[in-house]
């Protein structure tokens, strides 16, 4: 059954629109941990199946990763700050979404979203636009943060 999802994952990207010059960022704070739908009737559904809901990062995780596999986009992960991820655009998206949900926490648990502007600015590229996948559960943090006009916002 995995292997016939990450066959049809695959083929699903034929669809999405190549996006140049992207950076996505993907949200792995504390927050995105939680189960897509977690009302108790359908958690109890779950657990008559034996299995579990969809989480948010593994959502975000694998939506990240079709856009960034289709563009060759650059992808970030971020919580309290940001660290670029590298991956292979030749394996699966679902590949991608596991690398990226077995790093959660790497980054820190929090929601800082300037983290994400700081590395692409570190990063020197200048990105026509950032897709953010996150629950927008956030937190400023007491800081300035510079980011010089090489970032296109």
């Amino acid at each position: 059954v995995l292997a016939g999802l990450s066959d049809a994952l695959d083929v699903a990207c034929a669809n999405i629109p190549k996006l140049d010059n992207t950076l996505v960022a993907i949200d792995t704070s504390g927050s995105m941990n939680d189960f897509v739908t977690a009302s108790p009737k359908e958690m109890k559904r779950y657990e008559l199946m034996g299995t579990t809901p969809l989480k948010r990062h593994e959502a975000a995780a694998l939506y990240g990763a079709m856009l960034a596999r289709v563009g060759f986009a650059d992808m970030l992960m971020f919580g309290d700050r940001a660290k670029m991820v590298p991956y292979n655009p030749r394996d699966s998206v679902m590949s991608v979404a596991r690398g990226i949900t077995a790093r959660e926490g790497e980054v820190g648990h929090g929601t800082c979203f300037p983290s994400i502007f700081e590395t692409a600015d570190k990063n020197g590229v200048p990105y026509d636009r950032v897709v953010i996948f996150t629950d927008e559960q956030t937190h400023v943090r007491n800081a300035v943060v510079m980011i010089s006009p090489s970032v296109a916002l």
